[in-house]
């Protein structure tokens, strides 16, 4: 299974901290000089892959969009600290391990620990349970099984935008969620219709067991039916986990990782703005 595999993983020194938000560790990254008292114009939610908070490679990529995006990067631990190991135990089962990722991680107990994160973020720096002092603007960016979080908060309304890298486990129901009302009654501040709705970019892997081919073009129409404002690439010669567990010494593989990048740092300066 793609999903299990770890083919590479990515030397880094962390800039970030791990701390407790209501019992839930948290990997927290700030770009420099980030005022601590006064409200963030924007901050990002990093939801990720199997591995989970304490893989260099995704605590090396949430480093980069803080710096890049200079705002708050929050990742939180969406497996109660039962991630896949990055050394395997002996008698390791990757079928058997698939299979407990999708069965005791799921909407029932990842909903309520992402709502309690997101209370997190707007309460002030001195709470009693601590904060980060409030964010204007609240973003999302996903990988694998991350990525169904994604859209689950952006229907909901809960983030403004989000992007998705090789997301899995979602459902064509999920994706259509994050349509426009029926009847296209949705109005912007003039009383015409809103351009941009629920703005999620894709990125994926041209050869994913996870999102098939037939998967990713169902996903593509039923954004295209619900006037979401979307974009799909997809990159030749990847592979499931390409844009955060991916091989960077094959120049095809870092090529998409880094363009992959780059596109999430653009849609969020596009669609989640901080002024």
């Amino acid at each position: 299974m793609a999903c299990c595999t770890l083919p590479s993983i990515h030397p880094h020194t962390p800039l970030g901290t791990i701390l407790s938000i209501s019992g839930t560790s948290t990997y927290l990254t700030l770009p420099p000089n980030t005022p601590t008292a006064t409200p963030h114009p924007r901050a990002l939610l990093y939801l990720t892959e199997g591995y989970g908070t304490l893989l260099p490679n995704s605590q090396l990529l949430a480093d980069h969009l803080s710096l890049l995006l200079n705002c708050p990067v929050i990742m939180p631990d969406q497996f109660r600290n039962e991630p896949f190991p990055m050394v395997k135990p002996p008698g390791w089962d990757d079928e058997a391990a698939f299979i407990r990722l999708q069965t005791d991680h799921h909407p029932g107990t990842v909903d309520p620990m992402l709502e309690k994160v997101l209370e997190w973020m707007q309460r002030p720096v001195g709470h009693a349970e601590g904060g980060l002092g409030g964010v204007v603007r609240v973003g999302a960016i996903g990988y694998c099984f991350g990525g169904r979080y994604v859209m689950r908060l952006l229907a909901e309304g809960k983030i403004e935008a989000g992007v998705v890298n090789h997301p899995s486990f979602f459902t064509l129901d999920e994706v259509s969620a994050l349509g426009r009302p029926a009847g296209g009654k949705e109005e912007g501040e003039g009383g015409g219709k809103v351009k941009v709705w629920k703005p999620l970019a894709i990125f994926a892997a041209e050869e994913d067991d996870i999102l098939p081919e037939g998967k990713r073009r169902a996903t593509e129409d039923r954004l295209k039916e619900g006037g979401v404002t979307w974009v799909c690439t997809t990159y030749a010669g990847t592979l499931h986990g390409f844009s955060v567990r991916g091989d960077l010494n094959d120049p095809v593989v870092k090529f998409a990782r880094d363009s992959a990048l780059d596109g999430a740092v653009k849609w969020f300066n596009e669609y989640l703005p901080s002024s």
